[in-house]
Order: structure tokens, then C-alpha cells, then sequence
């Protein structure tokens, strides 16, 4: 049986959690949501607090996961990142990056992670 869209998302953002706690990131929200907008994974690594968007993909899609991020969606990613850092008073660096997760039908999957990507003009 084939998996959801929403199933094959919450799939990758556990494994893209699992990722990045095992290369010193420390997760400090998933699913983290402001209005109708939501920040997959928010974590703090050395001295940034990174903000992390999470796509994820079946290898028979077209698309490479990280070139789904639109310009609108990081619109919205950046006002609830300002959200979140008003409300725990946060006001020193920042980065936004991609966790990009290819699955295979052999149950193996490819993982990327994208640091610093924001790009506002997308």
C-alpha cells in the first residue's frame, strides 16, 4: 500500500530529527507553528539557532526535495522564525537550512542537508 503525502512527510521529518542529532544538533521544537504557518525543526547548533525545512520525496518523483521550497513558503518560514525569536527572546545569528530526504522503494533512503540556504529573492 502506498503512503500518504502526509505519511511520507512525517516520515522524513524524523529521520531528518534523528540526522541532525547525531551531528551535535539540539532540538529544540518540530512542528513548531505560528498562525498557519509551521517551522519544521527548530534547533540550536554551536552558537545559531537554525531553522529547518524538511523535504522529503519518493524516488520516483521528478523534483529534487530541495527544490520544492518556494519563494512564498520561505516568506512565511522567515515571519515565523521572527515569531519565535521574539517570543524567547532571541536576537543574536541565525540560519535557515534543508533537509532534503530521497526514500527508496528498497526501504534505503538519501539524505542532504543544505546549511544556510535562505534565499529571500527565490
Amino acid at each position: 500500500m502506498r503512503q500518504t503525502t502526509k505519511e511520507i512527510g512525517a516520515c522524513g521529518e524524523q529521520k531528518a530529527k534523528l540526522f541532525l542529532e547525531r551531528r551535535g544538533y539540539d532540538i529544540k521544537e518540530t512542528n513548531w507553528r505560528f498562525k498557519r504557518y509551521e517551522i519544521d525543526i527548530i534547533a540550536g547548533f554551536e552558537d545559531l539557532l537554525v531553522f529547518v525545512e524538511v523535504k522529503t520525496r519518493s524516488h520516483s518523483d521528478v523534483a529534487r526535495p530541495e527544490g520544492a521550497v518556494t519563494r512564498l513558503q520561505w516568506g512565511n518560514i522567515a515571519q515565523a522564525a521572527g515569531v519565535y525569536m521574539a517570543r524567547n527572546d532571541y536576537n543574536w545569528e541565525v540560519r535557515f537550512d534543508i533537509v532534503a530526504i530521497t526514500l527508496f522503494q528498497d526501504g534505503t533512503n538519501e539524505i542532504e542537508h543544505f546549511k544556510d540556504i535562505y534565499f529571500p529573492g527565490r
